[in-house]
């Protein structure tokens, strides 16, 4: 069952960035990811995502989609905005060494012992811990952070052979930066139960 929740909080997690609509203003660093967004697939464009980085003021998106580029730090034009590439992945437990920031980690965290999660009341015992990554600013790891918490605050995982489970934000960090690598973190922690 612990995978199967796994699974659900992953796919719960990936629904961050919002998928980019035609004729919508943006503001400097939002992020989206296109409408044919996958996360796993190689296909062209299919799995990154794009922050605005330059705009004319108030300045609306394309009535049709661009061509995303593919290139991690190219560039992708849309009317009168400029969307930078980046793989916005999720990943469980830790991100693999080299992988592109921003990114974010997930993962279990428990006292109690993996055998003990065959009664539901020990299921209410299943926390996760997330991690959002940035290598751009304060500003940039907490609009990551507020994405994720669009993405998982109050919502209802789908896990497989089970009925919903409710996924509560119990805690989330201040910006920590580590200046040997240069990185900004924000921690994030949730409580998983039978909805």
């Amino acid at each position: 069952m612990i995978s199967q929740v796994s699974v659900g909080f992953y796919n719960a997690l990936k629904l961050y960035p919002e998928i980019w609509v035609a004729s919508t203003v943006y503001t400097l660093g939002d992020v989206v990811k296109p409408t044919t967004y996958t996360s796993s697939s190689p296909a062209e464009g299919s799995r990154y995502s794009y922050k605005c980085t330059a705009r004319v003021t108030d300045y609306k998106s394309g009535a049709s989609e661009p061509a995303w580029g593919t290139t991690i730090g190219g560039t992708t034009t849309d009317s009168k905005i400029t969307w930078t590439t980046y793989d916005g992945k999720c990943y469980q437990v830790k991100a693999p060494q080299g992988a592109t920031v921003p990114y974010v980690t997930f993962g279990l965290e428990t006292d109690v012992p993996i055998g003990t999660f065959a009664s539901q009341v020990a299921i209410e015992n299943l926390t996760f811990w997330v991690n959002a990554f940035s290598s751009v600013s304060t500003a940039d790891v907490s609009e990551i952070a507020d994405e994720v918490m669009t993405a998982l605050d109050n919502s209802s995982l789908t896990i497989t052979g089970r009925v919903s489970m409710k996924c509560v934000r119990e805690f989330i960090s201040g910006t920590i930066f580590d200046i040997e690598t240069g990185i900004f973190q924000i921690s994030l922690r949730y409580r998983i139960w039978v909805d």
